[in-house]
């Protein structure tokens, strides 16, 4: 059915009493929750899309090799240091810091 029929079969609908006429605000309203649900099915449509996509991506020899080969991103901790010390160290003596040592 084309939009002019509808448009058509509305206009006969309020003429005969069938439907009462609306007003610009009630045509408003029933557009914005169409527009609601319209965007909600798109955008649920879209992150469908795009996880089928990246899936389909990651089934690929190609990606899996990539990624494997990748470097990876090093990065440097100062409170990794040895000789850093916290706020938790500051009370302890120095044969506490070093804790138990087993000897190979």
């Amino acid at each position: 059915m084309c939009f002019q029929d509808e448009c058509k079969r509305l206009r006969q609908s309020i003429k005969c009493g069938l439907i009462n006429r609306l007003t610009v605000g009630e045509v408003q309203e029933k557009a914005m929750a169409l527009q609601a649900a319209r965007v909600n099915d798109w955008m649920e449509t879209e992150i469908l899309r795009e996880c089928v996509e990246k899936l389909q991506l990651l089934k690929t020899p190609e990606e899996r090799l990539r990624r494997l080969h990748e470097i990876p991103e090093v990065h440097a901790d100062p409170n990794m240091d040895p000789s850093y010390e916290s706020e938790e160290d500051e009370g302890e003596t120095d044969d506490k810091k070093r804790g138990p040592c087993i000897a190979l």
